[in-house]
């Protein structure tokens, strides 16, 4: 694995990111977002929410915070 990321950063070379098959930088952030809602009980109560298809509306969310994620990354701020 190398020492710099793509856009130039370092990562240290004990930190392994991924190391399956690649996948777009969208669905990664997707997945992570993903995760926090599920470990977030007080704020995504699947099982007691009125829509049937709960698992689309997180879904849903999580692309767009993945899409806002990207979009500030393409601004370049910090």
């Amino acid at each position: 694995m190398s020492d710099e990321k793509k856009d130039g950063a370092p990562v240290p070379s004990n930190l392994v990111l991924y190391s399956g098959p690649s996948m777009p930088l969208r669905d990664w952030f997707a997945g992570m977002a993903v995760q926090g809602m599920l470990a977030h009980p007080k704020r995504y109560k699947p099982r007691q929410c009125a829509s049937s298809n709960w698992h689309e509306a997180i879904a849903e969310e999580a692309f767009q915070l993945a899409d806002a994620m990207l979009a500030e990354r393409a601004r370049g701020t910090k």
